[in-house]
């Protein structure tokens, strides 16, 4: 019966939880790819490109979440890799401005409190889920 009743609460926090983690695995995989001191220059540039293109994919999908998997799969093939990111790249045409928006943080993770004030640690800490009840820190 409890978990029946609590069974939203318990939903929210486990995706708010894996969210955090993948956030943090992610920043750490991106790191670790970019900063591989046994790998050369055009590996690392190849590297970089790939998650480039990986988050291009990613943020299409964030901005058009009504369209289905399938054309997201068609539109991959037509990106343009050649966007004169790179000083090898010469680019077919101008690249359009796009502002990118200021990096939000993530509305899943929250700073830690510790006697009553939150700490700017650069560490993430997954946040209630509505409904739930905190415990109050020692």
């Amino acid at each position: 019966m409890y978990m029946q009743n609590h069974k939203q609460v318990m939903v929210d926090s486990l995706w708010k939880l894996n969210v955090a983690d993948i956030e943090a695995t992610l920043s750490h995989v991106c790191q670790m790819v970019l900063q591989d001191g046994s790998a050369k220059r055009e590996e690392l540039r190849a590297r970089a490109k790939g998650l480039k293109t990986l988050g291009k994919i990613f943020q299409r999908v964030k901005l058009n979440p009504s369209e289905g998997e399938a054309s997201q799969v068609k539109n991959i093939d037509k990106m343009d890799d050649n966007d004169g990111s790179s000083p090898d790249s010469s680019p077919k045409r101008e690249p359009q401005f796009t502002p990118n928006p200021p990096h939000a943080p993530s509305p899943y993770v929250e700073a830690p409190r510790f006697n009553g004030t939150y700490c700017s640690f650069n560490f993430p800490m997954p946040t209630a889920p509505p409904g739930a009840q905190r415990d109050p820190m020692p």
